[in-house]
């Protein structure tokens, strides 16, 4: 059967003491505290084993080699042991002037012999939970610092009145100043005209809501305008002076294509709207979602009223039930084209011819035409043919009466010996004669 283990690690003290019986003491107290305890009796041995870095270095003054307070002015003077803490412990160096020179050589503090075990092994917690929460802090402000200089965004502080107080490496990518430089301007200066008159306005929202975002356009120290996108908070507590924290993404690129698209649109638009035909888009549903003005004008409604119909809803009566299956086939084929009689909003059906194709969105876009001129120009040939066929059929009888006639007159010229009046009659019908 496995079993979860959890491995603890006791800390570390350095306990430094000339005196055998008294290093001994204090070892014992802080074994049984828990502590992993190293011991040194001399500053030399002391200097050795602080290199194995100690959670903390418990340090007699009085050493017979070198003054403890000489001891912990090298340990802080050695990047590698200047976090461990270093409590000087004497039973001789008991006035204020020792403790005075002891911690400021160095010192994090400083006991008195004879000393309560409660109160030592207290003290020694005390600074190990010092030391660790100031570790901690380090460890949270690297990775703050890490953060903001590696940050893609810009991040800045500036006073109430817009004077940059501070600004983070990616400010010389966005701005072309050096951080430096940065550091004595003031906001306004890197705005552009137009913005620069909207910036009181900016510092009044700061001043009044704690807060302000937005847009604003800046330039460069090479002349460029760009967008920034900003979110500024005002900071009050735990300063000397209120300061705004800036945050700035550069959003030129994205400015720029949502104008190019604005324009597309608009382009779109101009297009759609000046086409002489009816151009409607429906979504899969079949309902109406926009329509240009010529469609409009065709079926006599106004674009808002025809945003609230369907197809089936505008499509003759017979016509609803073929929708469905030709949506199908539209969008096996893609496109289509095909006849269909809308009703318009006074209820008279309109001829129109459809050209339809599925948008890549699935939605589809129908182009119809207006057929009815087509239509009459159709049915009025339609009757003119109708009529040439007619006169066609009547001239051609005649005709016939006229062969006819013709004939019966050069039979009669024969039987009576004259010459024959219609001879052109003769070799189509001389058999008959």
């Amino acid at each position: 059967m496995s079993r979860d283990v959890t491995i603890t690690t006791k800390q570390c003290i350095l306990n430094v003491d000339d005196s055998e019986s008294g290093r001994y003491a204090t070892s014992r107290i802080l074994a049984r505290a828990g502590f992993d305890v190293l011991e040194a009796a001399t500053g030399a041995e002391a200097l050795k084993l602080a290199a194995q870095r100690p959670d903390l270095i418990l340090l007699d003054v009085n050493l017979p080699d070198v003054s403890g307070f000489e001891v912990c002015k090298r340990i802080k003077a050695d990047p590698s042991l200047v976090s461990i803490p270093v409590v000087h412990l004497s039973a001789t160096y008991v006035h204020s002037a020792s403790r005075v020179q002891g911690l400021e050589g160095g010192a994090d503090g400083y006991l008195v012999h004879p000393v309560d075990a409660t109160e030592l092994v207290a003290t020694v917690r005390a600074f190990l939970r010092l030391t660790s929460a100031e570790a901690a802090l380090r460890v949270s402000e690297d990775r703050y610092r890490d953060l903001v200089e590696h940050s893609r965004d810009l991040l800045c502080t500036h006073d109430l009145d817009g004077k940059i107080l501070w600004v983070n490496p990616a400010a010389e990518r966005f701005t072309g100043y050096t951080c430096e430089a940065l550091l004595g301007m003031n906001l306004a200066d890197l705005l552009t005209r137009g913005a620069r008159d909207a910036f009181p306005a900016f510092l009044a929202e700061i001043r009044e809501k704690g807060a302000a975002r937005g847009l604003m356009r800046i330039r460069t120290a090479t002349g460029e305008t760009r967008w920034w996108e900003f979110d500024n908070t005002l900071r009050i507590e735990g300063v000397a002076a209120p300061v705004v924290r800036g945050l700035a993404q550069d959003v030129t690129e994205r400015k720029r294509a949502e104008e190019e698209l604005r324009q597309s649109e608009a382009n779109y638009r101009t297009l759609i709207e000046s086409a002489p035909d009816s151009i409607y888009i429906t979504d899969t549903q079949g309902r109406i979602e926009d329509a240009n003005a010529q469609g409009c004008r065709m079926l006599g409604y106004t674009r808002e009223e025809l945003l609230r119909l369907s197809i089936s809803d505008i499509l003759a009566t017979e016509e609803v039930a073929g929708l469905v299956p030709h949506l199908t086939t539209l969008k096996q084929d893609a496109i289509s084209r095909s006849e269909w009689h809308p009703r318009r909003k006074d209820g008279t059906l309109v001829p129109v011819e459809v050209n339809a194709t599925i948008l890549p969105d699935g939605r589809v876009l129908g182009i119809l035409r207006d057929i009815s001129e087509r239509k009459k120009v159709q049915a009025e040939i339609e009757r003119q043919l109708d009529e040439l066929r007619r006169w066609q059929a009547v001239m051609l009888g005649r005709e016939d009466r006229n062969m006819d006639f013709k004939r019966e007159v050069n039979a009669l010229c024969r039987r009576l010996g004259e010459p024959v009046r219609y001879p052109s009659q003769e070799e189509g019908g001389s058999e008959e004669a």
